[in-house]
């Protein structure tokens, strides 16, 4: 394949990749800030091309210039003032629809986030087309500035606004997470007499407050009334907390586009070679696009030879273009390679901030003195995403010697600082750590105590048993969450009486975790074990107990010293088993209650009985009640019932014939068969089961009753 035809595709694949990378860094396409004006006719014309990546990519670049003329030629395109077809395209075959010269640009004010075309992107709602009023709902949903939103709002509450625009609207204003867009979707859940309009407003309310309240406005109203007078600073604070999970999915989705891209990338620079031959792949990071360079060494990276490192080091050191550098060091940390090391350890005095984060985050899969101590050396950088980066790094290399300089950033006064510090602390587990660690238990800021009292679980001293358990009686929800987590880690006896209270929590999180740090816990002493067996058993935790109580008498049932006290423990482990109806390891406990302590409790006793029922082991029953009437003859009344209730299950399951055996060995026992009232059921039961096996006689039919 012609290796020019090969790039060029490249370029199509690539370009939405670029607009992605340039906008997360903040950029604007290349050489728009200062294009001349062949550049500037050159991107009008490329509006209008049939390929969408390269109107899309015109588009933008138009808005980069930030120039009047360009801005208003889009937006008379539009507000179809003026035709969205090049004069000297419009009878080309080649050349894009009007439509899609239409959806590209409103594609590229929403990519922008630009609010000059807040009305025509709201006019465009209407549009006949519902891929451009959709491309112009997704654009508005871009659109958080606050004029931005007050005109949407007032569209919105506008009862002549057309139906489905206010609809549209609404899902729009729901996306821009914005605080002024709350109170008109209130207004419309209360005031809008249509039910889909209505469930739009509720849809979006409940995407901004991340709350799943229903239609009656007055909870919205409530809610609203607690949050309204929030500062800007808040209320972005709290949109971030929210956002996080779906910023997470859209990461996972950019991640896969990305991997997509790079690997239709791959194929095409392939196909001019064979497999193994990466001279083409490799040219391709010579390429004069940016995006494509990107991709080659994102595919080097997948490829891993000799050919490839040297590639990536010099992508690394000479590229001009930041975004490639990047994806250079980040390829050079996945492969690591001892070859990188020092393009690596260079690259952290790059002069761009990203390439320096991306190499002190590369450097993780590194080790060695002079690693920890560059890295060691960011800490002291003024750039905040540097010294995450470094600290993160040396969290995950886990060398001791970063333990000092990683507890001085715990004073950090950046709080994103003091978290990572902590983490990276917990990760290394050394014990210099715990007493930084336990002081940052008081920080003000409730992410860094959790993050603390998690290393210090990390770590296990018991050292700071102390500092947790008062974390445990008196902090938020999620720092008790781990610092009862942190005290099962450490598994301190002393730790058994704050967490079994803890599990009384109000916070359900809390409580549970408090139940299963006790479980961690290696108890030694047996009136710990009983005291927290008891304490679970009498909170109805009967699985919990289940365990504690097996450990007890694991340990000390061979003990002279609890030998007579340990079917206490036996007794309730098989009332454990039984509330969970582990019915066999039930009937096992209470046969060595019966047999190996020798009691001869009737409770006990029928709670064996009814054990093996549930595990209808009825031949088994029938043994019992035989021995019992032998050993504990002052209950044969109530043996004599037993048999009865067996001889009805057979009966009532259809096992006719063994029932008139089994009333015949009775009766040689006991020729009355337990008196008369029993000896009547007895051997109206025999007679049934006797020559009919088809009579399926219930108790309703005969004067059976056991």
């Amino acid at each position: 394949m012609n290796k020019l035809l090969i790039l060029t595709l490249c370029w199509l694949f690539l370009t939405p990749l670029c607009s992605y990378t340039s906008h997360v860094y903040g950029e604007t396409p290349s050489g728009a800030a200062s294009a001349s004006s062949a550049e500037v006719r050159r991107w009008t014309k490329q509006l209008y091309s049939s390929d969408p990546a390269i109107r899309s990519s015109a588009a933008i670049s138009l808005l980069g210039l930030d120039s009047d003329k360009e801005l208003q030629l889009l937006l008379d395109i539009l507000s179809r003032s003026q035709p969205a077809t090049g004069p000297d395209q419009s009878n080309s075959k080649t050349a894009a629809s009007e439509d899609e010269v239409l959806i590209s640009i409103i594609k590229a004010f929403g990519f922008k986030a630009d609010d000059k075309a807040t009305g025509p992107l709201i006019e465009r709602l209407e549009d006949a087309n519902p891929e451009v009023s959709e491309s112009a709902r997704e654009a508005l949903a871009s659109l958080n500035s606050s004029e931005a939103i007050q005109r949407m709002s007032a569209n919105l509450l506008n009862p002549g606004t057309p139906r489905e625009s206010r609809i549209l609207l609404s899902w729009a204003l729901g996306q821009t997470m914005g605080q002024e867009a709350v109170e008109p979707l209130i207004t419309i859940l209360k005031e809008a007499e249509d039910s889909e309009l209505q469930q739009a407003a509720l849809e979006a309310l409940r995407h901004i407050s991340q709350q799943s309240y229903g239609k009656n406005p007055s909870e919205w109203e409530n809610w609203w009334a607690a949050n309204k007078y929030k500062t800007h600073e808040q209320w972005q604070k709290d949109t971030v907390a929210k956002l996080e999970l779906a910023n997470e999915e859209l990461q996972e989705k950019n991640y896969a586009l990305e991997r997509e891209l790079a690997e239709k990338t791959l194929a095409l620079l392939q196909e001019a070679a064979d497999n193994k031959d990466q001279k083409t792949v490799i040219e391709a990071t010579r390429s004069e696009y940016p995006e494509v360079r990107v991709s080659a060494i994102k595919a080097l990276t997948q490829l891993d030879t000799p050919e490839t490192q040297s590639a990536l080091i010099a992508a690394l050191q000479n590229d001009s273009e930041r975004d490639v550098r990047v994806v250079a060091a980040q390829g050079l940390g996945e492969l690591g390679n001892e070859s990188a090391l020092e393009p690596l350890l260079y690259a952290l005095n790059d002069e761009d901030v990203y390439v320096r984060e991306n190499a002190a985050r590369a450097l993780a899969n590194f080790s060695g003195d002079n690693v920890v101590e560059a890295l060691a050396d960011l800490l002291n950088s003024s750039s905040k995403p540097v010294v995450i980066a470094a600290t993160e790094a040396l969290g995950q290399i886990g060398n001791t010697n970063a333990v000092i300089p990683i507890s001085e950033l715990l004073n950090n006064e950046k709080p994103q600082v003091r978290e990572v510090a902590a983490i990276a602390l917990g990760k290394i587990k050394d014990p210099l750590a715990v007493t930084p660690l336990i002081n940052s238990l008081k920080d003000p800021e409730e992410k860094v105590r959790w993050y603390a009292a998690d290393s210090l679980g990390s770590i296990g001293s018991s050292e700071g048993v102390d500092a947790l358990v008062e974390l445990l009686a008196k902090d938020s929800p999620r720092v008790r969450e781990s610092a009862a987590a942190a005290l099962g880690q450490i598994g301190d006896e002393r730790a058994i009486e704050p967490l079994a209270q803890a599990m009384g929590d109000t916070d359900k999180r809390v409580a549970e975790q408090a139940a299963n740090a006790l479980l961690s816990i290696d108890i030694q002493s047996y009136e710990a074990m009983k005291y927290l067996a008891d304490t679970f058993f009498d909170r109805e935790d009967y699985l919990r107990a289940s365990q504690i109580l097996e450990n007890q008498i694991a340990r000390y049932s061979k003990s002279e010293a609890y030998k007579n006290t340990i079917h206490n423990s036996r007794l309730r482990l098989a009332i454990a088993y039984q509330q969970e109806k582990d019915w066999k390891k039930a009937a096992d406990q209470y046969e060595i209650l019966v047999y190996e302590h020798k009691l001869q409790d009737l409770i006990i006793l029928q709670a064996l009985v009814e054990c093996l029922t549930e595990l209808k082991q009825y031949n088994r029953i029938l043994e019992l009640y035989s021995q019992w009437m032998r050993e504990i003859p002052q209950h044969a009344s109530k043996w004599w019932e037993g048999r009865l209730e067996v001889i009805y299950t057979l009966f009532k399951n259809g096992n006719y014939r063994k029932i008139p055996r089994l009333v015949d060995e009775f009766q040689l026992e006991d020729p009355e068969l337990g008196g008369a009232r029993l000896r009547k059921q007895f051997t109206e039961l025999a007679e049934s089961s006797t020559g009919k096996p088809h009579a399926q006689r219930g108790r309703a039919e005969t004067s059976i009753v056991p």
